[in-house]
């Protein structure tokens, strides 16, 4: 099953982002839209999208690990990923449902 999900999230499909067609990786889309629902505040895709940085990061010493203050310079970056990623998806206001 791993190596059949590998596969899939590494096939590239095309995207139009602003008004421009480009090829990406099934897994950047997924990843996107991951971001795109979590800054909508759904609060799963959140959850999902902090326990994923963790695994993948690591948690730094030097911070609280339970704080969930963002600082400016996050904000200023999280606010072009939203953009853009409004762009991407303008019409994904509806919530994702589960097993889909």
């Amino acid at each position: 099953m791993k190596t059949v999900i590998e596969k899939e999230l590494a096939k590239r499909v095309t995207i139009t982002e602003n008004g421009k067609e480009r090829q990406v990786t099934k897994r950047e889309v997924v990843a996107q839209r991951l971001v795109h629902d979590s800054m909508k505040g759904k609060h799963k895709a959140t959850d999902l999208l902090l326990r994923l940085h963790r695994d993948l990061f690591g948690t730094d010493e030097s911070e609280d690990a339970e704080s969930t203050e963002i600082k400016q310079p996050d904000k200023a970056t999280l606010r072009r990923i939203k953009k853009r990623l409004d762009q991407l998806f303008p019409d994904e206001d509806e919530e994702i449902n589960d097993g889909q």
